[in-house]
């Protein structure tokens, strides 16, 4: 009997520190497992991270402190790398990886800016690489079995999606990295809120599990936003967001890292049936016939796996930059839509943490259901503190204000 054997395939790796050490230690297993050569690293911190350098050298890894260094040096030998940078290096990192030959899986969002995103499609097209980003939940296959059940007709059509998502960030997560928190930092778009980091997931699946085939999320129309910041930060960490899309499904999405326990839901709203999600399980209930639940498997190496069987096989599926540019288009027509707008200190605690503090609006977690629940925007809900935000069309939507002063001559006229 013949016997496939299985080709190791060689991989490089864009920072260790951060969530670059998720990445790290993922492609430490794998190297270990025979699955992957992890062939080089930029480390741009080696006395910061003296130990794992030592780990990288022993296993061969070449280690560089430049990634344009290692993608010139590495160039025709390593086939895959992975980029779990800051959002704002995410284009310029992806586009010279592709551009060096090798295929890319890049950490979410996929770049903070429409205009990024359709630049990195280009230059996919252009060298003929993939691009996958780093939407964990995406490649399970629970995901899949959903929205093939959402295909077939069995629960209708979807009407509507709501969803609240909540987790508290006290200030070591506003001050681990030069971004968080932030909009702008040097001549890049940042865009730091909570519906495009820590809660990106549930809008690119969301969006993906709305979209009418198999491997394409929805088309977007229009949005209107609302963004708010408790403690003066420059990006907002409480965020309201309505999409609508050419079919006429809205979508209602709340989200906040100021509140004092974490919680939330997703709901898909079906003519005849819900759909309950997050990423960890799924929730059907039929108006008529059992319902249904099941586990979602979130190992990480499934998604590497995933990533790597798409070198051998173009058809394979990954999150694709096609997907991942909905989110993205949200985000910036979100920001267009509403300027980050401060929380007022007699809306908010400040509750001691050992050597930090936690900033919390008290009733937030409620506010953040009520909005998905019922449809409505903070400020529909007559928070004191919350203002509307203008609708922002998105059929023709080219690319997000080039600068801070751009962005602020759009918030300055009247909707």
């Amino acid at each position: 009997m013949d016997v496939v054997m299985k080709i190791a395939r060689l991989v490089c790796l864009i920072g260790v520190s951060g969530y670059g050490a998720v990445h790290y230690h993922d492609l430490l297993r794998l190297h270990q497992s025979g699955e992957v050569i992890l062939a080089a690293a930029t480390v741009i911190n080696p006395d910061e991270e003296s130990e794992k350098c030592g780990v990288l050298r022993s296993i061969g890894c070449r280690i560089y402190q430049d990634y344009r260094d290692m993608l010139a040096a590495e160039s025709g030998i390593s086939e895959l790398c992975l980029i779990p940078t800051g959002i704002g290096y995410h284009c310029e990192m992806t586009c010279a990886a592709l551009t060096a030959g090798m295929h890319v899986l890049v950490e979410k969002p996929a770049a903070a800016v429409i205009q990024d995103v359709r630049r990195m499609q280009e230059t996919e097209r252009r060298t003929g690489r993939f691009v996958a980003v780093g939407y964990q939940a995406h490649y399970s296959d629970a995901t899949l079995r959903l929205k093939e059940l959402l295909l077939s007709g069995t629960l209708g059509k979807i009407e509507r999606i709501s969803c609240a998502a909540y987790s508290p960030r006290g200030e070591e997560y506003y001050t681990r990295n030069s971004w968080a928190g932030r909009l702008w930092v040097g001549d890049r778009w940042i865009l730091d809120s909570p519906l495009h980091n820590a809660f990106s997931h549930h809008v690119n699946m969301l969006t993906f599990l709305a979209g009418e085939t198999l491997t394409t999320s929805v088309s977007i129309s229009e949005v209107e936003g609302e963004l708010y910041g408790a403690r003066g930060l420059e990006a907002p960490d409480t965020a309201g967001l309505r999409v609508k899309t050419p079919a006429g499904i809205s979508m209602q999405f709340a989200a906040s890292h100021r509140c004092a326990s974490a919680g939330g839901f997703a709901r898909i709203h079906c003519s005849e049936g819900d759909v309950y999600w997050s990423v960890n399980s799924t929730r059907i209930i039929r108006k008529s016939g059992p319902a249904e639940e099941w586990q979602h498997e979130l190992d990480r190496d499934v998604m590497l796996s995933k990533v790597l069987h798409r070198i051998d096989d173009p058809s394979a599926p990954v999150c694709s930059l096609e997907v991942a540019s909905v989110p993205v288009l949200c985000i910036n027509g979100m920001h267009e839509s509403s300027p980050v707008r401060p929380i007022p200190a007699d809306a908010v605690s400040v509750i001691p943490d050992g050597e930090y503090r936690e900033t919390v609006v008290p009733g937030i977690e409620s506010a953040c259901r009520d909005s998905a629940d019922q449809g409505l925007l903070f400020s529909e809900l007559s928070l004191p503190w919350a203002q509307p935000g203008k609708v922002v069309g998105l059929r023709d939507y080219r690319e997000f204000p080039k600068n801070v002063a751009d962005l602020n001559r759009i918030h300055a006229c009247p909707s």
